[in-house]
């Protein structure tokens, strides 16, 4: 069978693996999909449970760190059977199953509305989907990307997905509005389903990787890593905020999803160019004082962010937010990838590392939101969280120091 290249169809550089060209249009189709219902996802869980079992900001605070709980448990859990899937199976049934394990979330949670018990089956469901999916495309982007041009792909990645998830919030606040929150997971669901198919575009990897406990643990205990998994902590307590609680805070102070999805939207607008010059800055300067400049910036956002009573406020925010921190997390990703690389050790064993420090950062997240889940100042313990947590992120610009490009 004959197959196009796929670095051809879509235009990039010719030394561009298939691979990476293969994350470039599922990641479009996929972000699409998820930006549709990203941003509600934790409103949907925060309302559900209060409608099941009580009114109560506590309440709803509490249907989200289950769910999420639930969820980064069997992550934690699939990771070192995931990676012997991987070197037996290789990345694209990896990443195939991924799509069909969200694709299914997705159903589940068309039905939730009706059927509230199918909550904690799509949390397993969508541990299964972010274990197979996330630890094939990171390492897959990892092994393929060229590190000269890391930053531009980092950027020119984003890029494409930034483009693609504009509308997506927007839209969908007005298909909640409209047709309720069943429709918006069913046709988010079958634009998942198309995302799949470039991976069997690409062509086949060899995929020789040796993974262990043993080896991760190891990394895991080696001093020299203490920076960056400092970093990563720092990064995805950052990270995790965002996802989990910024969305109930937005819905509480708006009330009305196509506002919340607009603002949303006008965010990711302002940030889709900044990105990809974000990229090449990287590439061209490694400038560490850009991305202490993006660290410092968005940790001064999270404050400004509890500052915020109005439409009005939210769009100045969170459109200035997304303007600057590209400088920060472009930046930190291209670090990531370029730190996976490092010679003396196998792509898959770092990526596996960096997943538990992930699953450490969430339980750390949802241990503080459960403790202060009562309290009036609820939010700002979470904002002040995670601006602690962005700062600590500039320990990861000393590893890379030391570290040879390499095509």
């Amino acid at each position: 069978m004959l197959v196009y290249p796929l670095n051809k169809l879509i235009h990039l550089r010719h030394n561009t693996p298939d691979g990476i060209a293969a994350i470039y249009i599922n990641s479009m189709l996929r972000t699409l999909a998820i930006s549709l219902v990203g941003t509600f996802l934790p409103v949907f869980l925060f309302l559900e449970t209060q409608r099941v079992f009580g009114q109560g900001i506590h309440i709803g605070f509490y249907g989200i760190i289950f769910y999420f709980l639930l969820q980064r448990l069997v992550v934690t859990t699939l990771l070192i059977p995931t990676g012997k899937f991987i070197s037996k199976f290789g990345f694209r049934w990896s990443i195939f199953f991924g799509n069909i394990f969200l694709a299914v979330v997705l159903g589940l949670f068309s039905l939730a509305d009706k059927f509230f018990w199918v909550v904690p089956i799509a949390a397993v469901v969508s541990g299964f989907q972010i274990s197979l999916y996330w630890l094939s495309r990171r390492t897959l982007f990892a092994r393929d990307g060229i590190l000269s041009n890391l930053g531009r792909e980092v950027g020119l990645l984003t890029v494409s997905t930034r483009i693609a998830s504009i509308a997506g919030p927007v839209l969908g606040g007005v298909i909640i509005t409209i047709w309720g929150f069943s429709a918006l997971f069913i046709i988010a669901l079958i634009i998942v389903i198309l995302s799949g198919v470039p991976f069997f575009f690409m062509s086949k990897h060899e995929h020789k990787i040796s993974v262990s406990l043993v080896g991760v643990v190891e990394w895991l205990k080696n001093k020299k890593n203490r920076n960056e998994e400092l970093s990563f902590l720092g990064r995805h307590v950052d990270s995790f905020v965002y996802a989990l609680f910024w969305p109930v805070f937005i819905y509480m102070i708006l009330g009305d999803f196509e506002k919340q999805g607009l603002a949303v939207s006008l965010g990711l607008v302002a940030s889709t160019v900044v990105v990809y010059l974000a990229g090449r800055v990287f590439d061209k300067k490694h400038s560490e004082r850009v991305f202490r400049f993006g660290v410092f910036a968005n940790s001064a956002m999270w404050i400004l962010r509890g500052l915020i009573k109005s439409f009005g406020q939210l769009v100045a925010v969170e459109t200035s937010a997304n303007a600057i921190s590209p400088f920060y997390w472009v930046t930190f990703d291209s670090l990531v990838y370029e730190r996976a690389r490092d010679e003396d050790e196998e792509v898959m064993v770092f990526m596996i590392g960096r997943k538990l420090v992930v699953s450490l950062a969430l339980f750390v997240v949802i241990s503080v939101a459960f403790i202060v889940a009562k309290s009036s100042f609820r939010f700002w313990v979470l904002w002040v969280m995670a601006a602690l947590g962005t700062l600590s992120t500039v320990f990861m610009w000393e590893k890379r120091k030391g570290i040879k490009n390499k095509e």
